[in-house]
């Protein structure tokens, strides 16, 4: 291989092929999956790749391919499950702090949110507009407050969903005291979000009540879809941003895992109903 580099000096390479021997790897039942549907004889792996993340075991992420077959584990020495692929490498969080996760094993402390009163990770870590949305817990709120971060972990904007729906509740004439609460009331139990960048919303996940997206930029409240026989139908000012259902159809009542593909709303409803906010009799 010859590469002419910028200096017009000529730079020449060898490839060296180089066996390394390693001894098996146990990933317990990550090495012994139950194989439901097996690729079929005679078809070729193909390079789609699960990222699993771990509470038990202090090797988040763990990489599978499509056969089930581990490929890489983590090893920032945390068990978690905030993890995402961003920049070419690994984000997972320990405490308050972010770590990034290189393919070559390196792992490195790239932001602490303790000074802004970030007190722990929950759920998720979903693709933003520009970086990586965190749910993070904070002193004043539980699971209400997102995070975008950039790949040096700098703050790129914040979601309060409490100041959010505070402002929409009084604006529409409604206390909402009633509905929203200080920490370590989990009223909202944000667990997922997504980028709609066809209408730059920011589309939120809340099990307690509803999905509700925001305009991404502003906060300003867009739509909900969430069960009227939820509390949060009570209150005209946040009735009022109701989408209309379609005939037949039935609203999610306990959300998680919302996405976008193809510009449409994709969530996996596990049915549950509230822990805290109470159901309309």
């Amino acid at each position: 291989m010859i590469n002419l580099g910028f200096s017009g000096r000529v730079h020449r390479y060898k490839r060296f092929g180089i066996i390394i021997t390693t001894p098996p790897y146990d990933g317990g039942t990550y090495s012994n999956p139950t194989v439901i549907q097996p690729r079929l004889a005679g078809t070729t792996l193909s390079y789609d790749f699960i990222l699993l993340k771990n509470y038990a075991d202090p090797n988040t992420p763990i990489i599978i391919d499509t056969d089930g077959e581990i490929r890489w584990v983590g090893t920032a020495g945390v068990g978690a499950q905030n993890c995402i692929l961003f920049d070419n490498a690994f984000y997972v969080t320990s405490g308050t702090s972010l770590l990034r996760a290189e393919f070559d094993g390196v792992t490195t402390p790239v932001a602490d949110y303790s000074g802004i009163g970030v007190t722990g990770f929950h759920h998720n870590i979903d693709p933003g507009r520009e970086g990586m949305i965190l749910d993070v817990d904070t002193v004043d709120q539980t699971e209400s407050v997102n995070l975008e971060v950039g790949a040096a972990g700098n703050v790129l904007r914040t979601w309060n969903l409490a100041d959010i729906i505070s402002v929409a509740m009084i604006a529409g004439g409604d206390n909402p005291s009633e509905f929203v609460y200080p920490a370590p009331t989990d009223w909202f139990h944000n667990n997922a979000c997504a980028y709609r960048s066809s209408d730059n919303s920011l589309i939120v996940s809340s099990r307690e009540s509803f999905v509700i997206a925001v305009d991404y930029d502003s906060g300003n409240i867009k739509w909900i879809l969430g069960d009227p026989t939820k509390h949060w139908y009570e209150f005209p000012s946040l009735r009022q941003f109701s989408l209309t259902l379609a005939p037949g159809t039935l609203p999610p009542i306990g959300q998680h895992a919302v996405s976008m593909p193809g510009d449409q709303l994709l969530l996996f409803d596990d049915g549950a109903g509230t822990n805290f906010q109470p159901i309309l009799q």
